[in-house]
């Protein structure tokens, strides 16, 4: 069988796709279900539930004007350290 190294490049990615784990749930944006990017700089740590959220959530949340209180949980944002701490 002729096979070009394109089809045959794809067919060796499918198949290491295929074989790889599955990330956990933790692994996912509670608001999206989408997988959560490896690079830190892209999500944000919600110290109200403890929960990370990715960027876009975030930036749909702001942009439906929802700025002072978390994507998550709803729970309006401190601005102290004493209030977070509380």
């Amino acid at each position: 069988i002729r096979r070009c190294d394109e089809c045959v490049a794809t067919g060796n990615q499918l198949v290491l796709m295929m074989k790889g784990r599955a990330r956990s749930e933790e692994d996912e944006c509670p608001i999206c279900n989408l997988p959560l990017p490896m690079d830190e700089n892209e999500l944000s740590l919600k110290v109200c539930c403890m929960k990370r959220v990715c960027n876009g959530c975030v930036l749909a949340f702001v942009q439906r004007g929802m700025v002072e209180s978390c994507a998550f949980c709803r729970t309006p944002i401190a601005h102290s350290d004493a209030a977070i701490l509380a």
